[in-house]
């Protein structure tokens, strides 16, 4: 079974998600956490300027109302590359990576805290990054994914 850097390796090979000489350095599925879905429903997709941008509007199409809460529906890769956290729709029956939803540059990140939240009794990693235009997304991960998750933290330099 490939690894979630592999799947995004894949689509990255498919589709440019990356800039020119940029590396993915750690990748994981993850869901919104309840504050992102309500950021996202009042800003929709069309974060412009501020810590996030590159937008792919393709994911307009494929959603009820082109909100970034039904785009992260089906779950979010959370991508740490050499220099900026991409997010990147998850779709299809198995949930694969299939398009760009948005970036944010490194050096715009001020913060990147690893929690914990608990759901029906198990506990899962959950990741907070706060940016300099004082944005704040969070994600949580599934169990099985901890490992993967944690390498995201520890690339974007987790407090």
């Amino acid at each position: 079974m490939a690894s979630t850097v592999d799947k995004v390796r894949e689509l990255a090979a498919d589709q440019p998600i990356l800039e020119p000489g940029e590396t993915i350095v750690a990748a994981a599925k993850a869901m919104p956490l309840g504050g992102v879905k309500a950021w996202a429903k009042r800003t929709g997709t069309m974060w412009v300027g501020g810590a996030v941008g590159a937008l792919v509007m393709a994911n307009q199409a494929d959603t009820a109302d082109g909100s970034l809460e039904d785009a992260m529906k089906m779950g979010v890769y959370t991508v740490a590359t050499d220099r900026r956290l991409l997010l990147v729709k998850a779709g299809g029956m198995r949930g694969l990576p299939v398009a760009a939803l948005a970036s944010i540059e490194r050096t715009r990140i001020t913060a990147v805290e690893e929690g914990t939240t608990r759901v029906s009794l198990v506990k899962m990693v959950t990741m907070t990054v706060r940016c300099d235009d004082d944005t704040e997304l969070g994600f949580e991960y599934p169990k099985p994914e901890t490992n993967d998750a944690r390498a995201v933290l520890a690339a974007l330099g987790a407090n």
